[in-house]
């Protein structure tokens, strides 16, 4: 009894003890359950769920108890875990696998899982499931993925080649444009490789490039970013070209641990250099073969540019010009502060056009120069000094001078004969009177009659119808001294021509005959029928009028002669002006062709299409091109004026709206208005839709009125384009008006001519060439109108 109640007692003290470490036990389980971090299931054969520790956000362990765990998985998905776990039961292996559950927000919770079958008693009764929240190592490897997406994006997007190499040069990575810039088909073929052997091994004439030389090389040790535009990179088919790149290190921890390079192909950019100097060439070749003197002078006003006509119209070789001083040796004494203010004007920016002045040659000889001086400036727009482009106008001051003076003596020679004459006429007149008072005389008395003619200055004779002479004046006497007349004596005169006046041949003396005018009429002398003989000596008269007339027929063959060397001169001048023409149509066209590459490849580099490029550069390059497109504007004005005066100029005309026209001629000028705050305003007309005419024409003549409206206009000012239709004669009207500085009416000649500016003053404030309004005049002749 004592050995059974002892083991009674054993027993139970036992049983207390294993009750007391279950419930240890069970308060263990429950401590790691419920501070697990991880979700802890417990699953029955048919995988539902008898026991979680914590759910999903969003669940309660209530209503998760008893369900499916697959129910809780992203759709997708649950097939595939619900056959994983079902292996796990039917082959007592535990698995690891990854699911996703969509919370209630619509958040993606990724789980990584650990499944062991669960044994009791040696049978398989359920599974048991360790769950871990992977969400946060999830996403993070999705944005590294990204990241990497799209760093490979942007890598790949880029014209520039880029790779980065290691502390060995070792590629490491590299975009597609490298690839295909070098020439090869896939990354594999770069990475891992040596890049300085594989791209950067030789110099251009393909010698070695050591490495130890390879400035990519030195900036790895040096751990420097470098810049370099001088070298070449080798394709993989053998072929070079121009490189720019730029190396920049690659830190870890402050540590070097390797270099990107980034690089661009400058083929096309040298390629744009060598032009602009081929161009530059081209430029001073025209320069130097130019029909017309172009001289060059620093800010000092000593010579440094002298082309071949300047040396051939003044004789001075370059040798003997280039380093001295224009005005001071050059120039006449009496032009030099003339000369030199023009000088000083363009080298503060001013220039001066169709100024006037005489150069004396080597030789002595004078030339009379029409000069225009333009500021010569640098690619930073500073002034360096004055380009000066001649013409020798002394053939044409020649021409008018003679001219002047042959239109001066035949004006004067004119006047004498024109006096002579009129003094002649003046004494016939004179005799007219006498005669008509003599017969008056007759009708009245005989000694009214002797007391008159005794008188006078001609001759007078009365003869009758037998020829006998009833009656002669001192004055008829005296004009045959020679072979004496007396009353009675016969006198043969015919009188077939009575009221006629005749010249007849007179003797005046033994050595001289003379020529005098005899006019007879009938009259009655002592009531008989006679004659009544005036006889008007006019020897002198006769030798003034064939002096005039040899004077005349001198002056008429003097006038010939000068004609015909105007008429030469003047075909030289055409000549001179079909040669013109010609040049300065070829030079445009040689002109523009590299112009028109200029302008491209400064807009290329102005867009960053080779490169970044630094603020000097960019100022340089729109200096450039800002100077090109204005040289382009000016050369296409000279080959248009040029093929309207050589007649070669075509019109397209059609019916162009007018109204469509006018407006967008003043969109093309509404920025340079903008600028100067200058208001443009159009009035149009319902009278007029359509004209006849070749529409480019006539919006370059709109756009050339209203850019000269605007240049002369003061800021603030208004410039209106006005369109009239007159339908009763069929014209369209076009007005451009400014409140500008307007035109001197003395200048209104000198408006269409070309090269010719009316604000000519050697400190004019407006630039331009003296094309523009010539254009204009030109382009509306070609339609038939006017302005």
């Amino acid at each position: 009894e004592i050995l059974l109640k002892k083991s009674e007692e054993s027993s139970i003290t036992e049983s207390k003890q294993i009750q007391q470490a279950q419930l240890e036990s069970d308060a263990l389980w429950r401590s790691i359950t419920q501070n697990s971090p991880d979700h802890i299931i417990s699953l029955d054969r048919e995988l539902k769920i008898q026991f979680i520790n914590h759910t999903a956000p969003g669940l309660t362990v209530e209503q998760v108890t008893g369900t499916p765990i697959y129910n809780y998985i992203a759709e997708e998905k649950q097939g595939e875990v619900k056959a994983k776990l079902e292996t796990v039961l039917a082959t007592n292996k535990a698995i690891r696998y990854e699911t996703e559950y969509v919370a209630s927000t619509g958040e993606m919770i990724y789980y990584e899982s650990r499944a062991t079958p669960r044994i009791v008693s040696g049978q398989t009764v359920g599974i048991l499931v360790f769950a871990r929240d992977i969400t946060e190592r999830i996403n993070a490897k999705i944005a590294l993925q990204e990241s990497k997406d799209q760093i490979e994006l942007l890598l790949n997007s880029t014209a520039e080649g880029i790779f980065a190499i290691d502390l060995d040069c070792k590629c490491t990575l590299c975009n597609s444009a490298s690839l295909k810039l070098l020439g090869y088909n896939s990354a594999e073929e770069l990475v891992g490789q040596i890049i300085h052997d594989l791209i950067h091994h030789s110099y251009k004439d393909g010698s070695s490039y050591p490495p130890e030389e390879c400035k990519v090389y030195q900036s790895l040790r040096k751990a420097e970013n470098i810049h370099c535009d001088d070298e070449m990179f080798w394709r993989a088919d053998g072929t070079c070209f121009p490189v720019e790149y730029w190396s920049h290190k690659i830190l870890q921890n402050g540590k070097p641990i390797g270099a990107v390079i980034t690089f661009i192909d400058i083929s096309e950019r040298k390629q744009a250099v060598l032009a602009l100097q081929k161009s530059a060439v081209e430029l001073t070749q025209l320069i130097d073969t130019a029909n017309a003197p172009i001289f060059g002078i620093d800010k000092e006003g000593k010579v440094n540019e002298w082309n071949q006509t300047a040396q051939r119209i003044t004789g001075f070789i370059k040798e003997d010009v280039l380093g001295h001083g224009l005005v001071k040796e050059f120039i006449l004494n009496e032009y030099q502060n003339q000369v030199k203010t023009v000088l000083e004007h363009a080298l503060q920016g001013e220039e001066t056009s169709n100024y006037e002045f005489p150069l004396e040659t080597k030789d002595g000889k004078r030339l009379m120069i029409l000069l225009n001086a333009s500021t010569r400036r640098d690619m930073d727009d500073k002034i360096i000094g004055v380009i000066g482009v001649g013409q020798n106008i002394t053939a044409r001051k020649e021409a008018e001078q003679k001219l002047a003076q042959l239109n001066q003596e035949l004006e004067y020679k004119v006047q004498q004969r024109t006096e002579e004459l009129q003094a002649a006429n003046e004494e016939l007149q004179t005799t007219n009177k006498g005669l008509q008072d003599i017969t008056k005389a007759l009708q009245a008395s005989r000694a009214g009659f002797n007391s008159i003619v005794d008188k006078l200055s001609f001759g007078i004779m009365v003869i009758n119808q037998e020829n006998i002479i009833q009656y002669l004046n001192p004055t008829m006497q005296s004009l045959f001294s020679h072979a004496p007349l007396a009353i009675g004596k016969e006198f043969a005169v015919p009188t077939t021509y009575p009221g006629e006046r005749i010249e007849v041949r007179v003797t005046l003396s033994e050595e001289e005959i003379g020529i005098a005018e005899m006019y007879l009429v009938k009259t009655l002398w002592e009531e008989k029928p006679a004659y009544l003989i005036m006889l008007h000596e006019i020897t002198e008269l006769k030798k003034a009028q064939a002096d005039l007339e040899n004077e005349r027929a001198s002056l008429a063959r003097r006038v010939d002669e000068r004609t015909g060397e105007l008429s030469k001169a003047n075909a030289e001048l055409a000549r001179a002006s079909r040669l013109k023409n010609e040049f300065l149509a070829n030079m445009s066209h040689e002109l523009r062709t590299p112009l028109n590459a200029i302008i491209g490849m400064s807009e290329l580099l102005l867009d960053d299409v080779y490169g970044e490029i630094n603020e000097g550069q960019l100022k340089a390059i729109k200096h450039i091109d800002n100077g090109g497109r204005h040289l382009l504007s000016l050369i296409n004005d000279i080959l248009d004026l040029s093929k309207i005066e050589a007649g070669k100029m075509k019109l397209e005309q059609g019916n162009v709206i007018i109204d469509g026209t006018c407006r967008s001629s003043i969109q093309m000028v509404k920025q340079i208005a903008t600028k100067k705050q200058i208001s443009v305003r159009f009035a149009s007309d319902d009278n007029v839709k359509t004209i006849f005419a070749d529409e480019r024409a006539v919006k370059q003549i709109l756009v050339n009125l209203l850019n000269n409206a605007i240049k002369f206009t003061h800021p603030k000012g208004k410039v209106t384009l006005e369109l009239h239709g007159d339908k009763v004669n069929k014209v369209a009207k076009i007005n451009v008006i400014d409140t500008g500085i307007g035109v001197p009416e003395h200048e209104l000649d000198n408006l269409f001519e070309p090269f010719v500016q009316i604000d000519s003053r050697l400190n004019r404030q407006h630039e331009g060439t003296g094309l523009g309004l010539a254009l204009v005049y030109k382009l509306i002749e070609l339609h038939g109108g006017s302005i």
